[in-house]
């Protein structure tokens, strides 16, 4: 069963993958409409896994799954989508708008300093670290950030997929 959640998963994942590419390029445009549908189809992901793995666990487990066999099947859909995800903004950072990272961060301290909200010299020197690197941090964290998130996730999508047999059937 191991392999075949694994199997289901790197299916999925790729069209997860896919999926969360195609909203974060529209994440990326100034139109305010594109922006919200990039928002509704964040919204809608979790929907997406659930219906995966009651899918799953209809086709494949005749109607029943653990918890754990439900919480393994979302979390590596999130695994694989991320990391397809991840590939698609280094290349974006990297290659395509090789500026964008070091713009957002220099608007950031534009605007802390209108604000005359004051930093302390650790914080600047950080962030005048992760400039130098910025696609390094910023992937890392777009990584931790999507395996946290799809493990807190796939942890409601397991509680409500879950199904186990009646024993006095």
């Amino acid at each position: 069963m191991r392999a075949d959640i694994i199997k289901q998963a790197m299916h999925y994942g790729f069209y997860l993958g896919l999926y969360l590419c195609a909203k974060f390029f529209l994440s990326m445009t100034q139109n305010a409409f594109l922006g919200f549908l990039a928002f509704v189809m964040w919204v809608s992901i979790p929907f997406f896994i659930y219906w995966v793995v009651k899918k799953y666990r209809e086709e494949q487990l005749q109607g029943f799954i653990s918890f754990h066999g439900a919480w393994s099947l979302s979390f590596w859909i999130f695994f694989y989508g991320g990391l397809i995800l991840e590939v698609a903004q280094f290349i974006y950072y990297q290659f395509i708008n090789t500026t964008f990272l070091e713009q957002s961060l220099q608007q950031s301290l534009q605007l802390t300093e209108k604000m005359n909200i004051s930093m302390q010299q650790q914080n600047l020197d950080m962030l005048e670290k992760i400039m130098t690197h910025p696609n390094l941090y910023v992937l890392t964290d777009f990584t931790i950030y999507t395996l946290i998130g799809g493990a807190i996730i796939s942890l409601l999508i397991a509680a409500i997929a879950k199904h186990k047999p009646n024993p006095f059937q």
